[in-house]
């Protein structure tokens, strides 16, 4: 390993590390939808949440492609990028302690208005990362730091999660103080996060200057999806795979709600979720990188199958213990793995193309995933959403073995 090669392997893993640790006090699939459901009982709204998160980080990864061909560093573009999904971080802790004098229905439209700018500069931030990791770290080491990444970033994110989940049960009849803190606290790790991203060291490649308008893009994209068809199937399946982690989105608002969890237990789950997510990143992002992705892949989506069907059958809080370990293991492993097998089929000025694509045609998916889900619990109770979760995530793992090939890349 290069020097160059070491120093941003350590820094990139101390960022992603304490961006986890942000996520742990801000996260989308328990402190968030909590936050939310102190505002409102629609669980259509709660679903909302995930729904925009994954809307605003999925969408504008193709209309980024541009100014992503004219930079000589991706690092430049990334930096300013994301500043937009860190500091709307901040004003969501300040809107959460100015609750008192808004009100519920101001907080509410508020907190919504800020997600969409979080997500949106998330998305618009990704795109030029997924191109910088590609750049600076080799294809046969990329699942294993991408799994070693995540998992630094799920064991701090695992103590802040229950961090959080104390501040919110002490501070429970104070208005929203406890959310207030969490996520100012979430805002400070987003800014050391922040500082060793910036450290990374890139080398300047020569811009390919594209004056692709939009238009010439998606009609690229569609290209893409037309005459490489092991992409298309690859996209296909990532989409299905969205309605089998529809559940994710309520279980800790059910286990608060109907199962009498507290929050400082909510906390403790989030916490299994990221402790999960770091022994699996690991240990897949490994297994993927030596012998077959799509097959760890696979034990991803039997993971997220067999969350939704305990939680289905959940009679007590004990029973939410498996559901989040094996949430965590399956979500880990969609996300490592999926952003690994993505840079599998392209590089070079290609690359950023086929991740815009991957990441925009999958937001259908991602966007009516947790509606789906969050309409299903109004209408017929949580239990629905779980069947409804297992369902869909045993066909998108049929569709996954039938139909998705990988490139047949040398990756050991």
């Amino acid at each position: 390993m290069n020097k160059d090669l070491r120093h941003n392997y350590i820094v990139n893993l101390i960022d992603g590390s304490f961006y986890g640790m942000a996520i742990g006090f801000f996260s989308f699939t328990t402190v968030l939808p909590l936050f939310v459901a102190s505002l409102t009982d629609s669980a259509f709204l709660i679903g909302l949440v995930p729904a925009l998160h994954t809307t605003g980080w999925l969408l504008p990864q193709l209309l980024s492609v541009s100014a992503i061909h004219k930079q000589t560093k991706y690092k430049n573009l990334l930096l300013q990028a994301t500043l937009h999904e860190r500091l709307p971080v901040l004003f969501m802790g300040l809107l959460a302690f100015m609750y008192p004098v808004l009100g519920r229905s101001t907080t509410l439209v508020l907190v919504f208005i800020i997600l969409v700018w979080q997500s949106i500069g998330g998305g618009i931030a990704a795109n030029p990362w997924q191109s910088m990791i590609a750049k600076i770290i080799p294809n046969d080491m990329r699942a294993t730091f991408l799994g070693i990444q995540s998992s630094g970033a799920n064991l701090l994110g695992s103590i802040s999660a229950i961090l959080a989940g104390v501040l919110i049960e002490r501070f429970h009849d104070i208005n929203l103080k406890g959310f207030g803190i969490s996520f100012i606290l979430s805002a400070a790790a987003m800014g050391i996060s922040y500082f060793f991203l910036a450290l990374t060291r890139e080398e300047p490649h020569t811009p390919t200057r594209s004056t692709a308008s939009k238009r010439d893009l998606i009609h690229a994209s569609f290209s893409i999806l037309k005459n490489d068809r092991r992409f298309f199937w690859f996209i296909v399946s990532r989409t299905i795979s969205q309605f089998g982690m529809m559940s994710f989105a309520f279980l800790i608002v059910f286990g608060v709600k109907h199962l009498d969890m507290s929050e400082a237990t909510a906390g403790v789950m989030t916490s299994i979720i990221l402790i999960t997510q770091m022994v699996s990143g690991v240990v897949m992002g490994r297994l993927a990188d030596k012998f077959n992705r799509k097959l760890v892949m696979a034990l991803g989506l039997i993971a997220t199958v067999l969350s939704s069907f305990v939680a289905w059958l959940a009679v007590d809080t004990s029973w939410m213990y498996p559901v989040f370990i094996l949430m965590g293991f399956g979500n880990g492993i969609f996300w490592t793995i999926g952003v690994a097998m993505t840079m599998d089929f392209a590089s070079g000025p290609e690359l950023p193309l086929y991740i815009g694509t991957a990441n925009t045609f999958t937001t259908p998916g991602a966007v009516l995933a947790p509606l789906l889900g969050g309409w299903l619990a109004d209408s017929f109770g949580y239990q629905a959403t779980f069947l409804a979760s297992w369902i869909c995530g045993l066909f998108a793992l049929i569709f996954l073995i039938s139909f998705v090939k990988i490139p047949m890349k040398r990756i050991s």
